[in-house]
């Protein structure tokens, strides 16, 4: 019979936009329907794909359903492959370390200069980088050129 080889006990958290993804070792092509709390699944709620049979649920329908442990069944022509997953409350009290002490909580500032979030996305500061070299690349080049044609 067909088992969930990736995806049992899987974690929810509502408000999120991920999905829970699960994979049965039955073949795609015997893929017959998702059932959620017995349940069918209607498609629009959930990917299915080849991979031995890979079903992706997608956030708008984990959304809706309540939270605690709920049972997927991935139905296929060779049979059933069942698996709990939880979905749960978002908390209401998140986890932050203290601020430095000389950060003004009122305004989010620093030695009264604001100060950004971290957000560990570094992509601005490369794409500046890369900017600015291609720029003195240029210049160095046209540098070049100009000394060729006055001489």
């Amino acid at each position: 019979p067909p088992a969930i080889l990736e995806g049992a006990n899987g974690e929810w958290v509502k408000g999120s936009v991920h999905t829970l993804r699960f994979r049965s070792n039955a073949e795609f092509s015997h893929f017959l329907r998702v059932e959620v709390d017995g349940v069918v699944v209607d498609g629009k709620n959930y990917i299915a794909s080849q991979g031995s049979t890979i079903v992706e649920l997608n956030a708008e329908y984990l959304g809706t359903l309540s939270a605690g442990i709920h049972t997927i069944t991935i139905v296929s022509t060779d049979g059933s492959a069942s698996a709990t997953f939880t979905v749960r409350e978002q908390s209401v009290v998140e986890d932050r370390p203290n601020p430095p002490s000389d950060q003004n909580a009122n305004n989010g500032s620093v030695n009264n200069k604001k100060v950004s979030p971290k957000t560990n996305d570094d992509t601005l500061e490369i794409q500046l980088f890369a900017l600015m070299f291609a720029l003195g690349v240029g210049l160095i080049l046209i540098g070049k050129k100009r000394k060729e044609y006055i001489r």
